[in-house]
């Protein structure tokens, strides 16, 4: 065979070296390819490794936002729906709160109780007169609402020649107290410029003639701290002095209804002959318009005048708020 035309063999165990060759090679930079798309860049040598810090949001969560919606009919964003606004608890209603219940069947202490001017305890005795020209007044530490219809009883005794007493209802303040003698602990002296009590509306029990009247010994109810007015005045059944009486007033705060009724205590050696069943008087008035809507003082007041010997003394005292009618919450 010519030699320019000869074909030269290649041995094939020296082929398939060389594709093991070939391949061992490739699969070499694919290798190195994937583990430098894998690693980060080392830091320099020595140098302490960092970590990006990670923002976090304390507090409460963000508020709720709304994502306007697009109209598929116009392709207009629809306007946004507000977010439901947080709902505040509800405040107690005046029916809610707690009612008052007051209750001294003697008064050996003065537990809740603020007691101003000649008033002072004596045997479980409250005096409210004690010599001549005194004033003094007794009033619930804890205050009632006007606006709710009530009942009170209070037992008490006045000498022959004391001036009376009054149970008052008052938003001036837990130190009021009146003038001395027809002022009755609550009120003006008919031509004095003493102190009075206002706002407030007393049921006054003055036990003889005076001189701001000339109705003599009454029951009746008068307002702001005025003893010369009266929105009602009734002659008791039986004198208001001497014996122990027991005395009853309830408050129908729906009809704006007052009712007084009067009757000795034969408890303590009162005439049953005199029991009072009928009211001394039954007057319409509206107790949250004079006193306004907010919770006020309930407590007692008395007076003497210039004779010597004359007092006024309370023995036991209750008041309770509750419904008179089926009408109040």
């Amino acid at each position: 065979m010519p030699r320019a035309a000869a074909t030269r063999l290649v041995p094939r165990r020296s082929r398939l070296v060389v594709i093991e060759c070939v391949a061992l090679t490739a699969m070499g930079a694919l290798t190195t390819m994937m583990a430098a798309a894998s690693t980060e860049p080392a830091s320099p040598r020595g140098a302490a490794a960092t970590r990006t810090p990670v923002a976090r949001a304390w507090g409460p969560p963000p508020a709720a936002t709304t994502v306007p919606t697009a109209d598929p009919t116009t392709g207009a964003s629809a306007p946004a729906r507000p977010a439901p606004a947080a709902t505040a608890p509800p405040v107690p209603t005046a029916a809610a709160r707690a009612r008052v219940d007051l209750n001294y069947p003697d008064f050996r202490g003065t537990t809740g109780l603020r007691l101003n001017g000649s008033a002072h305890i004596v045997d479980g005795r409250l005096v409210m007169g004690n010599g001549p020209n005194s004033a003094a007044s007794a009033w619930a530490t804890t205050r009632v609402d006007p606006a709710r219809s009530w009942s009170t009883s209070i037992t008490a005794t006045m000498t022959p020649n004391a001036d009376g007493l009054a149970f008052v209802l008052q938003a001036q303040s837990l130190s009021a107290v009146g003038s001395p003698g027809d002022g009755l602990g609550y009120g003006h002296r008919p031509g004095s410029s003493g102190p009075s009590i206002s706002p407030s509306v007393a049921v006054e029990f003055a036990a003889g003639s005076r001189g701001s009247d000339t109705l003599g010994p009454h029951v009746g109810v008068t307002e702001n701290g005025d003893v010369t007015h009266h929105l009602v005045a009734r002659t008791p059944p039986a004198s208001l002095s001497g014996g122990p009486l027991l005395i009853t007033l309830t408050y129908d705060a729906v009809g704006h209804h007052l009712t007084a009724y009067l009757r000795p205590d034969q408890t303590l050696g009162g005439a049953l002959a005199n029991y009072q069943v009928a009211p001394v008087f039954e007057v319409d008035v509206d107790l949250a318009q004079f006193l306004g809507p907010g919770p006020v003082y309930a407590g007692l007041t008395g007076g003497t005048g210039s004779v010597a010997g004359a007092g006024e003394s309370v023995t036991s005292w209750s008041y309770t708020e509750g419904p008179l009618s089926l009408d109040e919450p």
